[in-house]
C-alpha cells in the first residue's frame, strides 16, 4: 500500500467514520450528456478540495454549453458506477465513453479532482494519452476555518451537495475540524507543488468570489479559454449550504 501522510489517514479515518457515500443518479444519467461531437480541443481540470465550491463552479461552467460537463469522474466510488454502467472495467473504454458523452460540442473536455483522486490515474490504469490534460483551473477558499467546518459537517451527515439528503444532525468536534483544516492545507500545498511541476497554464479562483460575481467569473473563464462570450449564466440548482450552525461552530471553533 503506498504511504499516507498522517493528515490523510486522519481524513480517511473521519471518512470511514461518516455514513457512506450516497451517489446521485443525475451525475450519472443523461442530464450532463452533450451531442456526439467529433471536435477535440482537448481537456481541463478544476484543480480542488473538498467544501471549496467545485461543484458549484462546475455546473456554473456547464451552463455555458462551452466547457463540457466538469464533475468528479476520478473518484473511486464515481468510477465504480460508470463500469457498472458502461458494462466495463477496462479504462478505455470507461472514460472513452465518458469523454464521448461529457464533451461539449466544441471539443472541451473538463473533470474536477481533489489532489488525493490524482493517485487514481494509476490505481485505475488511465493511459497518459487519454485524459489530455491543456489547462488547469485552481479553485480555493479563504476562509479556511469556514471550509474546514463545512467539511467537518458534510463528514458527519454525507450531505455534500443540496442533491443530497443529510443522514443525521452533526455534532460539533473541534479535533476533527482541525483535522479537516490542516487536511485543506496540505492539500492547498500539494495542488501548488503540482500545477508548478506540470507547466501547464492555470487560472487561480476564489470561492467567495465566484459567490460575489457568477456572472464575471465565468465570463473570465471563457476569455480564458479564447470563447465566445455568454448572455446569460444559471447555475443548476445548488445553492450555499452553510447556515447559523456553520457560523455558530466557527465562533467556538476560534474561541477555543
Amino acid at each position: 500500500m503506498a504511504y499516507q501522510p498522517a493528515w490523510l489517514r486522519r481524513l480517511s479515518a473521519l471518512r470511514q467514520a461518516g455514513p457512506p457515500h450516497i451517489l446521485v443518479d443525475r451525475f450519472f444519467d443523461t442530464t450532463y450528456d452533450f451531442p456526439p461531437t467529433t471536435q477535440k480541443r482537448g481537456a481541463y481540470l478544476i484543480a480542488t478540495t473538498p467544501r471549496s465550491g467545485s461543484h458549484y463552479l462546475g455546473h456554473l461552467l456547464f451552463s455555458t454549453k462551452q466547457l463540457g460537463a466538469p464533475l468528479e469522474y476520478l473518484s473511486a466510488a464515481n468510477f465504480g458506477r460508470w463500469c457498472e454502467l458502461i458494462g466495463s472495467s477496462d479504462p478505455r473504454v470507461v472514460y472513452g465513453e465518458i469523454m464521448a458523452r461529457r464533451t461539449s460540442p466544441n471539443g472541451w473536455f473538463g473533470l474536477q479532482a481533489h489532489w488525493y483522486h490524482l493517485a487514481n490515474l494509476a490505481r485505475f490504469r488511465i493511459p497518459h494519452d487519454l485524459i489530455d490534460v491543456h489547462k488547469i483551473i485552481w479553485i480555493m477558499r479563504r476562509d479556511l476555518v469556514e471550509q474546514a467546518i463545512s467539511l467537518a459537517i458534510g463528514l458527519q451527515t454525507g450531505s455534500w451537495t443540496v442533491f443530497h439528503k443529510p443522514s443525521r444532525a452533526p455534532t460539533y468536534d473541534r479535533v476533527a475540524i482541525a483535522d479537516c483544516l490542516e487536511a485543506i492545507q496540505q492539500m492547498n500545498r500539494a495542488w501548488a507543488r503540482h500545477i508548478k511541476r506540470s507547466g501547464l497554464p492555470h487560472l487561480q479562483l476564489f470561492y467567495e468570489d465566484i459567490c460575489a460575481n457568477e456572472n464575471e467569473t465565468v465570463q473570465q473563464i471563457l476569455d480564458w479559454f479564447e470563447l465566445p462570450k455568454t448572455e446569460q449564466i444559471t447555475c443548476v440548482g445548488l445553492q450555499k449550504q452553510a447556515d447559523r450552525l456553520n457560523i455558530a461552530w466557527k465562533q467556538r471553533f476560534l474561541s477555543d
